[in-house]
């Protein structure tokens, strides 16, 4: 599932495999993935399809991956239905993902922790690279309208995902990655650190520690997750 097909390259040439689709809702991504895999001699196939309501072909894929995909679906229902359906016997699914609040919308517990860690930086750490690099003390969430306006299918229904999945399919191992803090924090602010300054590294290796001992003592969930799933039974 998806994008301009770099991805999709890689896991091309790592796998060697001899039947290789690559779905996606823009007709831009497809046609751009299809003339480059054309050009270097690539037997990739993208095409345009829309997951909330069309049909993967029946017992076709020994290995479905979603990377980034799956918080701009709406109807999660139709389509881990039809990643079951899809999957061949010992077929396994793979999906790396936001699965936090939808629509991005923080949790107070979220927007405390963050707000109190930026409370901490100084300045030169909080240019907003969005903000025209005004200095930004505070995270609030982004109104709903935003959304609608902007993307619609941005985090639609993150939250849901991870349950939704496993009435369709048997989750076989999910690998945490957080960033429950981090990806927002850092967003617009990443460019203010530097990768050969030692105490900007300093900085974020103990932003990393904080995190995940946040998370390592439950008090923050993970947002972003790595799952391996196989065919299940079904809806429960």
């Amino acid at each position: 599932m998806g994008g301009l097909g770099h991805q999709a390259r890689a896991l091309h040439s790592l796998l060697g495999t001899e039947c290789f689709d690559v779905i996606d809702i823009s007709d831009f991504a497809v046609k751009t993935g299809n003339a480059n895999a054309h050009r270097d001699g690539l037997d990739i196939s993208f095409r345009v399809m829309d997951l909330n309501r069309e049909a993967l072909p029946e017992n076709h894929y020994d290995l479905i991956v979603a990377n980034g995909a799956l918080h701009h679906i709406e109807n999660l229902e139709h389509l881990f239905e039809q990643i079951n359906l899809s999957l061949t016997p010992g077929g396994l699914f793979f999906a790396n993902d936001y699965m936090g609040p939808s629509h991005m919308q923080w949790t107070e517990n979220q927007i405390s922790l963050m707000n109190a860690l930026l409370a901490c930086f100084p300045d030169h750490y909080n240019q907003v690279l969005h903000k025209d690099n005004k200095v930004v003390k505070e995270i609030t969430r982004i109104p709903l309208e935003i959304f609608q306006k902007v993307d619609p299918s941005e985090g639609v229904r993150a939250s849901d995902i991870f349950e939704v999945m496993g009435q369709y399919l048997h989750i076989v191992k999910t690998t945490p990655i957080c960033q429950t803090l981090l990806y927002e924090l850092m967003r617009g602010r990443v460019h203010n650190f530097d990768e050969s300054n030692e105490t900007d590294c300093f900085v974020l290796n103990l932003l990393c520690l904080f995190e995940k001992t946040l998370f390592d003592n439950g008090v923050i969930g993970s947002d972003f997750n790595l799952v391996f799933a196989e065919r299940g039974k079904g809806p429960t």
